[in-house]
């Protein structure tokens, strides 16, 4: 077996030679979403530059046995911008994980950047590794999964069993009452106007965004929006005045076995939001649209993952079950100091919102 090489790619390498990755074979499909639509991604990145480095890889022979890919985005910690990549598509082959792959991929990433930052749920050597690495765990994350159908509920119970599912025409009713029951009062101040594209003026109000986070505005927020037609972005005004924005993406989502049984499904999660004033009032407003927007798209749940405490109140007083969390690590660059405690996260897939989605070859 041959000793494994470590390949890496600069935006400006890839941009040079689009074809560049195609000299290796690739039966684990880690190069399949690497194609000419993530690179022309990763071009109109506002945080980009050519010199970032965006992918590395473990190629043993010719053939492609791991991958790492990062985006290139900014963090504000205790005050200083700094320079970082959203690290996405980790895997290796398991018959490297031993040999320290995972590791040398992970350091050529940071000798280059000196920070990174990763999100999702990452297998118990995995954390491991981002551990030794010197990663802090930030947080704490917690998911609230609100069912606007009985059935994920029901195939779970029951492992898909024939005929149960369709159970849920009867429960699903009573489900309704449950929410309808327990919905805290609102007040109805806020307007969410769907857009295609976020205005400008937006800009103001996440400029003036606290504590350690990473930076985005407008730009940003378009650039993922154009990419990712499963999102619905969203301005919220109070009296015709802007004073946040939204945005929630679908998912239809297959089965899976691990790390636990679930059906297939369709899903909406609120995956990011800033609001300028994030009172109770307020954020229960933000849900009850997340509930309807996620209704009117016929999802059968909607995810709300945040470390707010006191949106998790609203959630819990609506009825919201905790099913888990992800989690969110970052890597600071040597003399950032780097306190979990600031860190202003809305939501965990918010805050790496390029890299939580998935750019398609088409």
């Amino acid at each position: 077996m041959p000793d494994p090489q470590i390949v890496s790619c600069t935006l400006r390498q890839l941009l040079d030679d689009p074809e560049g990755l195609t000299v290796f074979d690739d039966p684990g499909g880690y190069l399949a979403d690497a194609g000419p639509r993530w690179i022309e991604f990763l071009r109109d990145n506002p945080r980009g530059r050519p010199e970032d480095l965006v992918i590395v890889l473990t190629v043993a022979g010719r053939r492609v046995v791991g991958a790492l890919r990062s985006i290139p985005v900014e963090l504000l910690i205790g005050g200083k911008m700094v320079r970082s990549g959203a690290l996405r598509g980790f895997a290796l082959d398991p018959e490297w994980r031993a040999g320290g792959a995972g590791g040398m991929m992970l350091l050529r990433i940071l000798s280059a950047s000196g920070a990174a930052m990763a999100s999702g749920g990452p297998r118990p050597e995995t954390m491991a590794l981002y551990a030794r690495a010197g990663f802090t765990a930030l947080g704490p994350l917690v998911r609230y999964v609100y069912f606007a159908s009985t059935r994920p509920l029901i195939d779970i119970a029951f492992r898909g069993a024939p005929y149960v599912s369709g159970a849920s025409s009867a429960f699903d009713p009573l489900a309704r009452l449950y929410y309808r029951l327990r919905r805290p009062a609102a007040e109805t101040n806020l307007a969410f106007l769907a857009v295609e594209r976020f205005s400008s003026g937006l800009d103001d109000l996440l400029a003036s965004r606290g504590g350690d986070h990473m930076i985005r505005g407008s730009r940003d927020l378009n650039w993922v929006l154009a990419y990712s037609p499963a999102l619905r972005a969203y301005e919220i005004r109070n009296g015709g005045v802007l004073v946040g924005y939204s945005v929630i993406r679908l998912a239809d989502r297959p089965s899976t076995t691990v790390p636990m049984w679930l059906p297939a499904l369709r899903a909406a999660s609120l995956l990011d939001f800033h609001l300028d004033d994030p009172s109770a009032g307020a954020l229960l407003q933000l849900m009850a649209h997340a509930v309807q927007s996620a209704r009117a798209e016929a999802a059968e749940i909607l995810e709300i993952q945040t470390s707010d405490p006191v949106l998790v109140s609203c959630l819990r007083r609506a009825g919201f079950v905790h099913l888990g969390g992800s989690k969110v690590y970052l890597k600071a660059p040597a003399g950032v100091r780097l306190d979990p405690a600031r860190w202003n996260m809305t939501e965990a897939q918010g805050d790496v919102l390029c890299s939580a989605l998935d750019v398609r070859a088409t």
